[in-house]
């Protein structure tokens, strides 16, 4: 089966990215009519086994034809166009109908519009035995290019399968008697043919029922389809394959640029090929028809009556359906991959500071690191870049980066550690969603909790959740769609029910879910799985009945995180009486998920995963420091208005600032956070301007005694 996946070309349209290859079933029986009976049999199964593997995962095919079975270098069925039905809603967003009508099942022919969108899979059991007919009188029914574009030619046809109607005889002996063969020569396949081509669905059989027909008796028995049990294994089916003897030596049948590209799935090639600079070449685009050039839109006739001009011009065919095929090169891709054969890191990132295990130094109280990393402080404004940009641009960083992730998550859970200190050098987009997942320790299958959990009863939050859900990133076509509302719904009302006795929905939770949901779009149990670790990781004090003291905390810590890196600033904001509980709660509250689009909140987050939850504190300070300059020069309401809007805050740039000032940072800054306060010390030292001053412990201070410059502000006491 070819691999498939689909993307939106820039004037809107479905634009389906496919494996592909040049030969085909329609292509060999037009140029080599005399093909062995065996191997059209071989063929049959092999599509009817590919078909039925569909099935299973509830896809329908329903645009079946000669054409659409490619065959591969071995001569083996590679099915194909298979998903446009099931993109569409069952054809409900096409503005076209699916399907060629000579392939169609009359209950779609001859029924209602209704008909069109519910076809189930016996819908291609028919289109089957048109095929197998097909191939075995070594004629096709129709010219592909003929096929439904005349009214005429679908009347006919609808006619002719309305005489069979009522009587599923007249149907199966009218068929064979199109080809040109007798029943004697192959009978087993004729009545294969005829069990496929029953007009009442009830009683037409099903694929399973199909592979046990006496017809493939004698085929070599093909090898079950490996099954993808966890959700860190890689989810695709291998794109490519080498041919290897009984030995297990390899024939070598792929060629250097196959073999090279053998490691990626689709979806993988597809994007590391835009990073290349593959583009979807419009000229080539139109001229197979996909959309109308502008100078074909003119109007070639203008009708000119009672002085008024009538404007006929041409229908614009963009909207409409098109089969045609583009077919892009791999070598550029080939070339720029060529160095990468090893998930080895390039010269120069070993190197890199690993947020990870500075994270978990600090924990330890490693000061010894802290104070190193600020004795290199000055070097560091003088050669901060937007690297992390140019390594998400470069195709052979990246493609080095999915080999090596790709690796250790099929070693998962035992590889997490590794997995980790990885991710500091960069999560490529294509496996975040695993990675994510492999972090935050996701085990087992999660699928078994979430269907345990009733997601469809109404509760008491689901009023809040209507309100919410609607408002949550609807710049995002997913999110905004009645389809992502109602995965969004369940994953929440999942959470809430399984933390019903320790957390409750706050406002913004919705926000944190959603890059969850977008990354396993079609996984909401592995979503909600993340959901539940990330919130009880990073957010679960913010998520009860009575968050003040959380509150209270984080916004305390991050004052005097701002005194302790710039205390111009937080001297300037203290005048103004810009406190962060004005402007920051949201900021903590959603990891950020509130306030940024998704496409930040992906490279923020993945620091964050590494870092752990001081680095949300970091982020917010980094935000700060980009509008500094603009925040000194206004007053208190202009001041609200940027810091509830954030402007072109430069995501990069935050991420490696938050970094930096994270690591020169006294470990004991974060005491307050570890430390559970009682409710009556909550606002104790309020109006006392000492309360608002960063400090840092005794064994912080030895650390960097001998580069400081002490002063004692005490009113009386030696000074030093």
């Amino acid at each position: 089966m070819s691999t498939l996946w689909s993307t939106l070309i820039p004037q809107g349209q479905i634009y389906v990215v496919s494996s592909f290859h040049k030969n085909s079933v329609h292509r060999r029986l037009t140029e080599s009519p005399q093909v062995d009976i065996k191997k059209v049999i071989t063929w049959i199964r092999q599509i009817l086994e590919a078909l039925c593997f569909l099935a299973e995962r509830g896809i329908v095919h329903r645009n079946l034809c000669l054409k659409n079975v490619l065959l591969d270098e071995h001569d083996s069925v590679r099915l194909f166009n298979y998903g446009l039905y099931c993109m569409t809603d069952c054809g409900r967003d096409a503005s076209f109908p699916i399907g060629y009508p000579p392939y169609l099942p009359p209950e779609v022919l001859i029924g209602d519009q209704e008909s069109l969108y519910r076809s189930s899979a016996k819908a291609d059991v028919w289109s089957l035995g048109i095929l197998a007919l097909e191939m075995l009188s070594m004629n096709v029914v129709t010219a592909p290019e003929q096929l439904g574009l005349t009214s005429g030619q679908l009347k006919d046809w609808v006619d002719y399968i309305s005489q069979w109607k009522l009587d599923s005889e007249i149907a199966t002996e009218a068929l064979p008697r199109q080809a040109s063969v007798t029943v004697s020569e192959h009978p087993e396949l004729l009545h294969f043919i005829q069990s496929c081509l029953v007009v009442s669905v009830e009683d037409r059989p099903d694929f399973r029922q199909l592979l046990g027909h006496p017809v493939f008796i004698g085929l070599p028995q093909v090898p079950p389809t490996p099954s993808l049990t966890g959700w860190h294994l890689h989810p695709h089916l291998p794109l490519l394959q080498e041919d290897s003897d009984a030995s297990g030596n390899s024939n070598a049948v792929l060629s250097d640029t196959e073999r090279l590209l053998s490691s990626f799935s689709l979806y993988q090639i597809f994007h590391l090929w835009i990073l290349a600079g593959g583009i979807l070449d419009i000229p080539v685009v139109k001229r197979n028809g996909i959309s109308t050039s502008a100078i074909n839109r003119l109007p070639q006739v203008i009708r000119i009556k009672d002085d008024v001009e009538d404007i006929l011009s041409l229908t614009d065919v963009a909207p409409l359906f098109s089969d045609s095929i583009c077919i892009f090169p791999l070598e550029p891709l080939a070339e720029k991959l060529a160095t990468t054969t090893q998930p080895s890191l390039p010269k120069g990132l070993a190197a890199m500071d690993d947020l990870g295990l500075y994270y978990k130094s600090i924990e330890g109280r490693n000061v010894q690191r802290w104070a190193q990393s600020l004795l290199e402080a000055p070097d560091y404004w003088t050669k901060r870049s937007s690297q992390l940009t140019e390594k998400q641009r470069d195709p052979s960083h990246q493609a080095r980066l999915i080999v090596m992730f790709n690796r250790h998550l099929a070693e998962y859970p035992h590889s997490q550690r590794r997995i980790i200190e990885e991710a500091t050098i960069g999560i490529p987009a294509l496996v975040r969603n695993r990675v994510w997942a492999a972090i935050l320790g996701i085990s087992g299958n999660p699928q078994i909790e979430y269907d345990m959990i009733d997601k469809d009863s109404e509760g008491l939050m689901d009023r809040q959740l209507e309100l919410d859900i609607p408002r949550c990133h609807q710049y995002n076509e997913v999110l905004a769609s009645p389809f992502g509302h109602q995965k969004l719904k369940r994953i929440l009302k999942a959470w809430v029910a399984s933390e019903e006795h320790r957390m409750v929905y706050w406002q913004g939770l919705d926000s944190v879910c959603a890059p969850f949901l977008c990354l396993n779009l079609h996984d909401e149990a592995l979503a909600y799985s993340c959901l539940k670790e990330f919130v009880s990781r990073f957010l679960s004090d913010f998520f009860v009945v009575d968050n003040t003291i959380t509150i209270n905390k984080y916004m305390t810590v991050f004052s005097k995180l701002i005194a302790f890196h710039d205390p111009e600033l937080a001297l300037h904001m203290l005048t103004l009486g810009l406190q962060p509980s004005l402007y920051a709660i949201p900021w903590f509250m959603t990891m950020y998920a509130h306030i940024f689009p998704l496409d930040k909140i992906y490279p923020l987050w993945d620091n964050l995963l590494v870092g752990g939850d001081y680095v949300g504190l970091h982020f917010g300070l980094a935000i700060l420091t980009q509008l500094r300059d603009q925040i000194i020069h206004h007053d208190f309401n202009q001041c609200m208005v940027l810091l509830s809007e954030l402007p072109n805050i430069e995501i990069e740039a935050a991420i490696s600032d938050a970094n930096f000032t994270f690591k020169t940072t006294p470990p004991s800054f974060y005491d307050n956070l570890r430390s559970q306060p009682r409710k009556s010390e909550i606002g104790k030292h309020k109006g006392d301007s000492h309360a608002e001053l960063p400090w840092i412990s005794v064994k912080d201070f030895s650390q960097i005694k001998s580069i400081s410059l002490i002063l004692d502000t005490r009113d009386s006491g030696p000074s030093i």
